[in-house]
């Protein structure tokens, strides 16, 4: 028996910790992703670990993977799999998987693929996390680039309508070391009312560029940035957590819980 269940709002996780949080995914009318209400609260906030968008060197924006061009949703076991067909794209299909791993905690795997005989070039997918009723606007915010690539796919245009060209970034400082060799270590985002946080990682191998706002209330993280043409299958790795307000993990219990994360096996078999 699955831990999800349908209702009119999307799937409904039925976890151990029903008390005191209410997670639901959802994709219609909203960011597909997960998302959370909790104990005592009227709104949903998130979302948290959502599907932010796919793009390629000029080519794509975010929030362009949305509940049109969702061409199949399917539930196995504990894991629910989202695949996309975004218009304009020949063939290629995005796929989000969600799966509970843990309290109030979410493993995401990210797939792409394509038909397409060409070659796409930076291949990127993102997510977005916010642990508000809806992710900010780029005002500002803290950036980290793994490569020059990377910082080129920051500037190339095709993100006009979300970072205008008056915003400024400044680099994340929490983000060290070069090129591939760097270190990012979780982020905490934390709501408005600093009751409830989550804590989010991705596989650092994975990870192209990231993006923080400077409240500490939003992130976004582009994974992959490699060229793709058909037969070839491109996979990358988030895992995330909420975090109560009794809750204070301390840098080691954080490195943990990033080092279990990373111990995990390459999902080459799904």
């Amino acid at each position: 028996m699955s831990c999800w269940r349908e209702t009119s709002e999307g799937l409904e996780w039925i976890s151990s910790n029903s008390a005191t949080s209410h997670w639901v995914l959802k994709w219609t009318n909203v960011m597909p992703g997960a998302y959370v209400k909790l104990s005592g609260e009227e709104t949903y906030s998130g979302p948290y670990l959502g599907a932010l968008g796919i793009t390629a060197r000029g080519q794509g924006e975010p929030g362009n993977l949305y509940q049109s061009n969702i061409s199949q949703i399917e539930v196995v076991r504990d894991r629910v799999e989202i695949s996309f067909v975004p218009s304009g794209w020949h063939d290629t299909t995005v796929r989000y998987a969600w799966l509970p791993s843990g309290s109030d905690q979410f493993d995401l795997e990210l797939q792409v693929s394509t038909r397409s005989v060409g070659k796409l070039h930076g291949v990127e997918l993102g997510v977005v996390s916010s642990a508000w009723t809806e992710p900010e606007k780029h005002q500002g915010w803290l950036v980290s680039m793994r490569d020059e690539s990377a910082e080129i796919r920051s500037k190339d245009g095709r993100q006009s309508s979300w970072f205008a060209n008056q915003t400024g970034f400044e680099l994340d400082g929490l983000v060290s070391g070069e090129d591939g060799r760097k270190v990012w270590p979780p982020s905490l985002m934390m709501s408005k009312m600093a009751d409830t946080g989550f804590l989010e990682t991705a596989h650092p191998i994975d990870i192209s560029r990231r993006y923080r706002s400077l409240s500490g209330i939003t992130q976004q993280t582009w994974t992959l940035g490699y060229p793709m043409e058909r037969g070839v299958i491109l996979r990358s790795r988030f895992r995330g957590r909420l975090l109560g307000s009794e809750e204070n993990p301390d840098s080691n219990a954080i490195n943990l819980w990033q080092s279990d994360f990373m111990a995990k096996p390459l999902p080459l078999d799904n």
